[in-house]
């Protein structure tokens, strides 16, 4: 049964539109969103991601020859599929936004596109002017400003930085072209560091006038702007260790005293600072992506060290904790999602701690450098360093991002980036505390162990902290108003961390629009492999709050299958912020509990395949389950009640701690309190079991169907994979008992359907 997600298809006479491209076979096309640009090939398509990208191509981009497509990168996801991202260029010239996202199946066949394209047929890419020119009208913008390649002790902090004695601040200038919003303008692209007043901007100068486009801050700080450890304890033990525990060189173990989390191990280098001596510093190259701890110390950038790598010190406390927050946050990315730093590619991740050229009361990500830097806190009765396990899981997530959807930091999409590192680093921490022996337990508390009894947000209550928990609603930022944080991009991120507190827990209320909503939490780990999905696949640069709705959904189908509780629960959570409408789709569970209490499964006005209830009521009672509306049916204790029926289920909107059924005529009047759940069935046809057995299930390879042997067969037995690629057909079969050889498929997740004459049941199996 395939869910209705509440989308428009346009049908064309001539061609599919991408933004303002076309495909030239219209055939190709199943279905297109012009809203979020997005469209899904049929079933039986077999086309590469090259015959869409090479221009000239039967299948290729409908686009001028002067464009083409540069390959950024390429992954294979969780379940085995391809996404490829290329950027856009026109005469060799870079079109900044521009970007095409091809998604494959396991066969490296195009399943669906999105993305942001231009179409431009003719374009002046000569400038008037040189590049140093460009640095000049650049240093215009900031006529008060000391620049940092002009300021000696800036030069010398961003060698230190770089360990590298050429490096400097001075900006080189690159041709693009950029998108104003209405027309496309040849622009100088450079980063301007400054040294007085500190900050590092973006800027894009119009290359026919010099007039300034665009400038847009590389510093994502975790305020709102001012005018590896193995999981479950296990710890770096003796193989860790260099065999010639005396030489000068090599990574060891380490026990450090953190500032919040007790006393935990830690990766150090050993080195020579001198002829004479030999110590350990927080650097920790084991799993291949550099961690790399110092001092920042007001530019003059000093290694953190210890004599004896037993680090109790108060003065190396700060520094232990970041490096330590940081290895968790890796060791998170790269168990969780196989990400390996900040770029997928492991990269050095370099992280400065006590201060930073911006103050101490701050801690931030530099898009410019790649790097993150920790302040030392504002001290006295507010709050101590920012060396917080969600904090560094905050900022380094703004690189991931950098590296992913690049969502632009204003507006609704930096309020997205700022939601993101919310998320993830809320993640961190409960990964953390979860998995290794760190003081306290994971909560939806952004930077509450470092601050004196409070936090800086809060994902579960976003109003707390002024935040709004509905789109538009109360607290709501002008995002227009770039002035002020950047049109709200740490204000209006309460909306979809508000979205992922309700995906993940569950809850019930009322919101800002005075809709009702009910949500039944899937869990943070599938909350946050969704929101992963969702950042690293789908969103682009200019992305918003729809559209991440939009993909969020897509990327539930993609892990959970269509009909999925988690996709349904996915759309209701994003109608609770006030983004979207209400779920009304068809959800197909294939197993209900149903307690003493007549607790179901927390859906309102959703249509649910039940093929399998269990009811469970408490030890000596009976629980009274109607089948229809005026029929009723005792169910004994530990009975298994087989059903195969449609039939819509109302529920009533407060779900807190398990929702209700309401009265058939779903008016949100109040369910009874009794233990009766009311079920109103499609028509009052009498109740035919359908069912099935699937066994073993995970399996290796082999695998057996077993039909109810009471009923008809089924007219054929279709295996699929995930993105509905026929595996193995089976027609008019003619024993119940069917076994299976998967041995050949790659492992996953796939999809059984038995078609009846009038009723298709549907299951999941996964090969591993």
């Amino acid at each position: 049964m395939k869910i209705k997600i509440s989308i428009t298809i346009f049908v064309l006479n001539t061609f599919i539109c991408l933004g303002q491209i076309s495909l030239v076979d219209t055939s190709l096309v199943a279905l297109f969103d012009s809203t979020n640009k997005f469209y899904l090939l049929r079933e039986n398509t077999q086309v590469s991601q090259s015959d869409i990208v090479n221009i000239g191509n039967s299948n290729s981009l409908r686009i001028n020859n002067s464009n083409s497509f540069s390959l950024q990168k390429s992954d294979t996801d969780e379940v085995g599929y391809i996404h490829y991202e290329y950027n856009q260029f026109f005469n060799g010239i870079q079109i900044i936004g521009a970007s095409l996202k091809i998604h494959c199946n396991t066969n490296n066949i195009v399943k669906s596109i999105n993305g942001d394209i231009a179409d431009l047929i003719t374009f002046n890419t000569i400038p008037s002017f040189s590049t140093s020119s460009a640095i000049d009208y650049a240093k215009a913008i900031f006529p008060t400003s000391t620049f940092a390649w002009e300021d000696e002790a800036s030069e010398q902090t961003i060698k230190l930085e770089n360990e590298d004695s050429t490096a400097s601040n001075a900006p080189s200038p690159t041709l693009v072209i950029y998108n104003t919003g209405s027309e496309y303008k040849l622009a100088y692209k450079m980063n301007i560091a400054l040294a007085s007043p500190a900050g590092n901007w973006e800027v894009y100068i119009n290359a026919q006038t010099g007039a300034l486009l665009k400038k847009l801050d590389n510093i994502k700080s975790c305020f709102k702007t001012k005018n590896n450890i193995t999981p479950n304890n296990q710890t770096y033990s003796a193989n860790k260790v260099p065999s010639d525990v005396l030489s000068c060189d090599g990574y060891h173990t380490g026990t450090g005293s953190t500032l919040y989390y007790g006393s935990q191990y830690i990766i150090t280098e050993k080195f020579k600072p001198n002829v004479f001596d030999c110590k350990f510093k927080l650097k920790d190259d084991y799993t291949g992506t550099s961690i790399y701890t110092r001092d920042y110390n007001i530019g003059n950038i000093q290694d953190i060290t210890d004599q004896t790598n037993n680090w109790t010190y108060l003065v190396t406390q700060p520094g232990v904790t970041t490096h330590w927050c940081l290895e968790m946050t890796h060791d998170f990315y790269r168990y969780t999602y196989g990400r390996n730093s900040f770029n997928g590619s492991y990269s050095q991740m370099k992280i400065y701690t006590n201060g930073n050229q911006y103050g101490p009361d701050n801690a931030y990500w530099s898009s410019y450098n790649n790097s993150m830097y920790i302040g030392s806190g504002g001290g006295g009765s507010t709050y101590n360093d920012l060396a917080t396990l969600d904090i560094i899981g905050h900022e380094l997530t703004h690189g991931v991002n950098d590296f992913e959807a690049n969502l632009t930091y204003e507006s609704e999409s930096g309020a997205l980036d700022e939601s993101f590192a919310d998320i993830f680093g809320t993640m961190v921490e409960y990964y953390t505390k979860t998995n290794h022996s760190a003081n306290g337990s994971g909560n939806y508390l952004c930077g509450d162990d470092m601050w004196m009894g409070g936090a800086l947000r809060n994902l579960s209550n976003p109003n707390q902290f002024n935040q709004p928990d509905t789109y538009g609603g109360t607290f709501w930022a002008n995002t227009n108003d770039l002035s002020t944080d950047y049109g709200g991009v740490h204000i209006n991120s309460g909306i979809q961390n508000f979205w992922f507190y309700l995906l993940s827990e569950g809850g019930s209320g009322t919101n800002d629009n005075s809709n009702q909503y009910c949500v039944s939490g899937i869990g943070k780990d599938k909350a946050a492999q969704i929101a992963y999905r969702n950042l690293t696949t789908y969103l682009s640069a200019n992305s918003n709050y729809s559209n991440a709705r939009f993909y969020s959904i897509q990327s539930a189908i993609d892990l959970y299958g269509n009909g999925s509780n988690e996709v349904a629960q996915v759309a209701s959570a994003w109608y609770a912020v006030g983004v979207g409408s209400q779920f009304n789709g068809q959800i197909n569970i294939q197993n209900i509990t149903v307690n003493s209490q007549g607790i179901i499964d927390k859906h309102q006005n959703a249509k649910i395949n039940i093929s399998n209830v269990v009811v469970n009521p408490a030890s000596g009672a009976t629980t009274t389950f109607y089948v229809s509306s005026n029929t009723e049916i005792e169910i004994l204790p530990s009975v298994d009640f087989n059903q195969g029926i449609w039939v819509e289920l109302y529920i009533a909107p407060a779900c807190n701690g398990g929702a209700r059924m309401a009265n058939p005529n779903n008016d949100n009047s109040t369910s009874t309190n009794d233990v009766k759940l009311e079920v109103l069935h499609k028509n009052n046809s009498k109740i035919q079991v359908y069912d099935l057995n699937i066994f073993p299930n995970p399996n290796s390879g082999e695998f057996t169907i077993l039909l109810d042997n009471q009923i008809e067969l089924p007219k054929s037995i279709v295996i699929r994979d995930v993105m509905g690629k026929e595996i193995k057909t089976i027609i008019n079969p003619t024993l119940y008992k069917q076994t299976f050889d998967m041995k050949y498929l790659n492992d996953g997740l796939y999809i059984i359907n038995v078609f009846y004459s009038d009723k298709t049941i549907s299951k999941r199996i996964v090969k591993n």
